[in-house]
Parts: C-alpha cells; structure tokens; sequence
C-alpha cells in the first residue's frame, strides 16, 4: 500500500504522494493496474502464470467485504499444469530489468492515458493469455498464429505474401521458417488430415514456436514503442498487391 510506503521512504516521489491521498478504491484499482501490467509483460517474457479462479473483489477482502456481492468465476487450470511439466522456465535479473525497461510506457498507455489506439494490441495480448489455457497443439498454434496475424495486420487480400514479409523484415525470424509456420497454418485450418497424421508430432514444437514468435514481436514493438496501428504497419512493411503468389 503507498500509505505504508510513505513511511518507509525518507523523500518520497511526487507520484507516491499523490496515489497514496486518493481513496482506498482508487489506490486499489491503481494497484490492480500494475499488477496487470507487470504479468502481462511476465507472459511477453514467455512465462505461463495461471490462476485457479477470477473474482470482483480481493482475495484478502473475502472475510471482511459485507457490503459487497463476492462473485467468482473458476478457471479449470489441471489440465494447462500437465503441459507446464518439463518446461520450466526461470525469472533472471535480466528478465526483471527487462520489465523495469519497458513498464513505464506499457502502464502508462494503457492504464493512465488510455491511448485508443493501444487497441491494435488487443487480440494479441489475449492470445498470450488464452495459449496458456490451450492444451491441444492444433488449438496452441492457432491461438499464437492469430495473436500474430493480428498484431502485424496483413489485410484480407493476399495474406500469403504479407504475413511473410511481414515476419521477416525485422529479422525475428527467416524466410524459410515463416514459410514453413504459414504452411502449417494453411494445413491445419483446411483440415488437411494426411499432412495432420505425417506432422503429428512436430505440432507440440511448431506451436510452441509460433507462441515464442508472438512473444518475440510484441516485445519488438514494445521496446520500441511502436503501437501497431494498420496505418502504421501498411507504412512500415509495405503492401504486397501481386496477385499468384503463395
């Protein structure tokens, strides 16, 4: 609480002294906020945070709230903790002074400003999430590759050609890998059951690498903070118009 905080700190911040004379409604939604901003930054990182259920009121509020309808909504998380067997992944200081890097602009854009345009990053930012809760490999990958379609906004017409682009004009990935991710994406949703059966055990991987490859752009642009608008990107990467190509 930034009321605790006050005494602990000799000069206190501005920013400290303001948040901690607000009501403890706002202090706590203001909380909240932070809290959000630093998982999701955890998930961008790859890390896969689950939570048993989702409520309107804090757990720490459960045996005092009396004013209050508690309402609670259960996430069935046994199945997703299976998946998470053999794939631990460590918090660094790297990882932390990553985060510290990147918070500000993040948390400010989407919680103090509330830049409209901070919707471009919607779907993917739910797709980070949503993958986590997927346990079937074909569900995984098409969780990661929407997030991708949807943060780099190739269009309706010749989505081949520039997604591809798309992918590698940053240099997260080559040619030949994006090819090969879209290539599973186009067998996949047309139910290609005879590519499906061959590649059945290639899928855990591919779907983790198209997760990784989410990952990877959304930290791109965050560290660049670049918010990618359609307008933006169609500028950034170019528009590919030729027809015939796949």
């Amino acid at each position: 609480h930034p009321q605790h905080l006050l005494k602990a700190a000799p000069n206190p911040p501005a920013h400290l002294l303001e948040m901690a004379s607000k009501p403890d409604e706002t202090i706590r939604a203001l909380i909240l906020n932070e809290i959000n901003t630093f998982c999701l930054l955890l998930r961008m990182l790859g890390f896969s945070i689950i939570t048993p259920f989702i409520s309107n009121v804090p757990y720490s509020n459960f045996f005092t709230n009396r004013k209050r309808k508690i309402l609670m909504a259960s996430l069935d998380d046994s199945e997703p903790r299976r998946t998470f067997k053999g794939n631990d992944r460590k918090l660094t200081q790297q990882d932390l002074d990553w985060i510290k890097d990147n918070f500000s602009w993040l948390h400010n854009k989407l919680f103090v400003d509330g830049d409209e345009n901070m919707a471009a990053f919607e779907v993917p930012f739910q797709m980070l999430t949503n993958d986590i809760y997927a346990v079937d490999p074909k569900v995984r990958f098409f969780t990661a590759w929407n997030g991708l379609e949807s943060l780099l906004k190739p269009g309706s017409d010749n989505i081949g050609p520039n997604i591809v682009n798309r992918l590698t004009s940053d240099g997260l990935i080559n040619k030949k890998k994006a090819k090969r991710i879209k290539e599973y994406r186009n067998k996949i949703i047309h139910g290609d059951v005879e590519f499906l059966q061959k590649h059945e055990s290639k899928l855990p991987q591919v779907a983790l690498d198209t997760r990784n490859l989410l990952c990877e752009f959304v930290k791109f642009f965050i560290e660049n903070e670049i918010i990618p608008t359609k307008e933006y990107l169609d500028e950034k990467y170019g528009v590919i118009i030729r027809e015939g190509y796949d």
